[in-house]
């Protein structure tokens, strides 16, 4: 399997996992990179964006 179906994979089952719990709700998988080292080691950088919810909490407060 070449670097990019793994990562391919991989980021589909992380955003299954993150849909799957609640304590994630609104975080949004952006991209994921995989560098491929050496054997079946890899290096990954996770991309997210996650809700602002102190900005949210804080505008509800001054409405």
């Amino acid at each position: 399997m070449s670097t990019e179906e793994l990562q391919k994979e991989v980021k589909s089952s992380i955003i299954e996992t993150l849909k799957e719990d609640p304590e994630y709700e609104g975080v949004e998988v952006i991209d994921l990179s995989l560098i491929h080292k050496d054997g079946n080691e890899y290096v990954g950088i996770l991309n997210v964006l996650e809700p602002n919810t102190f900005a949210e909490a804080w505008n509800r407060l001054l409405k």
